[in-house]
């Protein structure tokens, strides 16, 4: 965690867009970088929207497929997602309007559970999480089981970034 910490420290944010904001608990990260000019956060739930609105009035929200974002290539100086790519209809799709939508040079930034390499405290709470999903696939909602450290890695490698960092939060 200090790793995270220290890192995120150092990161001029800019123009930050989080994706799949869901009520909004990656802004709290957010607000830890060095700088950022202004935060937009999308997601495609109203859920979303009235919880994100309670929480943050000074960020900015707007319901939007991840899949289909409506910005104009490289709006953004850094683009986050957060414990949402297991949520993802079309993570491929995503993933590339994430990168289309991103400044060269800009951040990409990852944060999600891992389903493997947990401590027994982390472990029950992964599989609290894989009950979830199957009780929200039930209701028809996608939800899939959190990826293991290989599948994030892999997941990573398909976007071709030049280069990137790798840090275990928990």
């Amino acid at each position: 965690m200090q790793n995270l910490g220290k890192k995120l420290k150092e990161i001029d944010g800019g123009n930050v867009l989080d994706v799949a904001t869901g009520r909004g608990e990656f802004i709290n990260l957010i607000k830890e970088f060095k700088s950022f000019d202004n935060v937009t956060a999308i997601d495609n739930s109203d859920r979303a929207e009235k919880a994100f609105k309670e929480k943050f009035q000074d960020a900015e929200f707007q319901i939007m497929d991840a899949a289909n974002m409506s910005f104009k290539d490289k709006t953004f100086d850094t683009v986050c997602i957060s414990n949402s790519l297991h949520h993802m209809l079309n993570l491929k799709k995503t993933l590339n309007e994430m990168k289309r939508v991103l400044k060269k040079g800009g951040n990409f930034i990852i944060n999600e559970m891992l389903s493997d390499q947990q401590d027994e405290a982390r472990k029950s709470h992964v599989l609290l999480h894989h009950w979830w999903a199957k009780i929200d696939t039930i209701f028809s909602e996608k939800h899939d089981p959190t990826y293991s450290k290989d599948e994030i890695i892999a997941i990573i490698d398909t976007l071709e970034l030049t280069d990137y960092d790798l840090m275990e939060y928990a």
